[in-house]
């Protein structure tokens, strides 16, 4: 049986930074770099268009298998101990896995949208140009919008993503972020110059034993 994962997941927000081996974040960024060229219609990028398809064949088409493994990897890591969290035991169930890349520029950035057929959705930037002009309201960042005022949606995990009254979390090199899949976001307009590289999984999970 399946718990009910919105009873308790809605409050968590997760983040880490993440040393990579070397060579992994470069090796990402140019798989990314290849399954974005090869999925553009119209001069904009799949992801852009739609958050429901599911780039994990051209990664694994792509990518280096030990960097595509390290970051995986480090996706379940982070699921594994979320739900570890939340029901003090250790989870036991199968991940199952939707990826996305997008590589971001100039003037570039995603309208509100949810996962909505998700648990979670774990965030990672495995390459990051700081723009020359430090705006907080507009360097890129992710903002996970509350549309349920009356509740405390957010119990933060990673201090610094708080960004004054808002919920925002400032993208930088090496970060992996968690948060429920049907949690309202968005990214703000990236300045440029240079990009901002974006892995995105969706995650499904299938619990083996229902959790007290």
């Amino acid at each position: 049986m399946k718990p009910a994962f919105s009873m308790l997941w809605p409050s968590i927000v997760a983040g880490s930074d993440l040393v990579a081996p070397d060579g992994v974040n470069a090796s990402l960024h140019e798989m990314a770099r290849k399954v974005v060229e090869h999925t553009r219609v119209c001069d904009h990028d799949y992801h852009f268009v739609s958050s429901r398809l599911d780039h994990t064949p051209l990664i694994r088409r792509f990518g280096n298998e030990d960097a595509v493994n390290w970051w995986l990897g480090s996706v379940s890591d982070m699921v594994l101990s979320t739900i570890k969290l939340a029901y003090m035991a250790e989870p036991d169930c199968d991940i199952d896995y939707a990826c996305l890349c997008a590589i971001a520029r100039a003037g570039d950035r995603i309208p509100a949208h949810r996962h909505s057929s998700s648990h979670f959705t774990v965030v990672y930037y495995p390459h990051v140009d700081r723009p020359e002009k430090q705006d907080r309201l507009n360097d890129g960042a992710l903002s996970l919008i509350n549309d349920k005022p009356t509740q405390h949606l957010f119990k933060n995990r990673n201090p610094t993503f708080q960004d004054g009254a808002a919920f925002r979390i400032h993208p930088r090199t090496g970060l992996m972020v968690l948060f429920p899949g049907y949690v309202l976001h968005e990214t703000n307009t990236y300045p440029g110059p240079g990009e901002r590289v974006t892995i995105t999984t969706n995650v499904t999970i299938r619990m083996e034993r229902e959790y007290g």
